[in-house]
């Protein structure tokens, strides 16, 4: 009834094309009075840009990448934000907008190309048995996702967390993010917002039973078992932050709770048919998009 999942393959797979050259971690714009600040080096294909804005009058600041909309905001006394980077960004030069609120003199616009480099990534082969592909395909796995990409996709302008997130277990990762995941069949209808062509979180490989932590405070949108993920949490950070633990044992908490940074939601397990052995699978959306949670946890892009 479960995957069965190969040996990871020796292979390893570009993220789209050849990586650009290799840039400064930092570019500065000057606008105005204030500065703009870009951190680039986690700008890969479903990575993200840290901005600060220095000498900053604004409360908030738009911007417009690749069509995609985003914002920063005052963190601890910061005009600060990430821009999320889609899992399918072609590594190359992309133009980023940022448009400062007000009027004439106060407000305005101002653009500059980024560079988005590729990074190579593992694979694995993994196979569905036909009781798993038969369970995948009913309405009520159709339903679930819907329940998970709803919960993905909530809207809080509150935050609930500041600063980096934090591993939600100890343990090593096994498997990264973005990774090609070979099911060999045309994913169709059963793909869901766990569940594609590449992995959408990394894996930790820890016991059943170990105990797992909210990466970040937050509320609680989602706990409930789904076909796919198992035993799910998905807890909103706000400001368009939202983290999903899959594959639980069991869930202490349940949907509405405020919980704060490294409260326990439950333990690990390998429930859900998404899972061979005992492990846990840690996913991070920003703005609707599916992030390196690795880079959600590199202290080093805040200021």
């Amino acid at each position: 009834m479960a995957l069965a999942l190969g040996v990871m393959g020796a292979r390893a797979v570009m993220a789209q094309n050849a990586p650009v050259a290799a840039a400064p971690p930092l570019i500065t714009k000057g606008y105005g009075r204030a500065a703009i600040d870009i951190q680039t080096s986690r700008a890969n294909p479903g990575g993200v840009f840290a901005i600060l804005v220095r000498g900053a009058r604004w409360a908030s600041v738009n911007t417009l990448l690749d069509g995609r909309r985003g914002s920063l905001a005052i963190e601890e006394g910061k005009l600060f934000g990430l821009v999320p980077l889609a899992l399918d960004t072609e590594p190359s030069e992309h133009k980023l907008s940022l448009f400062f609120p007000g009027s004439r003199g106060r407000g305005g616009a101002t653009s500059l190309m980024v560079p988005v480099t590729g990074v190579a990534r593992p694979s694995r082969p993994r196979t569905l048995s036909q009781d798993a592909l038969a369970a995948a395909a009913t309405q009520t796995a159709l339903g679930h996702g819907r329940f998970l990409l709803a919960a993905i996709r909530t809207r809080d302008l509150k935050a609930y967390h500041t600063g980096p997130l934090r591993p939600p277990v100890d343990g090593p990762i096994v498997f990264p993010f973005g990774g090609a995941e070979d099911y060999g069949m045309e994913m169709g209808p059963v793909k869901d917002g766990l569940m594609g062509e590449h992995h959408r979180g990394v894996d930790y490989d820890v016991p059943a039973g170990t105990t797992v932590r909210a990466p970040g405070s937050g509320i609680i949108l989602l706990a409930r078992s789904l076909v796919f993920s198992g035993e799910t949490v998905v807890i909103g950070h706000g400001r368009g932050l939202v983290s999903v633990l899959s594959h639980l044992t069991h869930v202490s908490v349940r949907e509405g709770d405020v919980v704060n940074i490294g409260t326990a939601v439950g333990t690990s397990g390998k429930s859900g048919i998404g899972a061979l052995t005992p492990h846990l699978c840690f996913s991070v959306y920003l703005h609707s998009l599916n992030v390196d949670p690795e880079a959600l946890m590199d202290a080093s892009l805040w200021p």
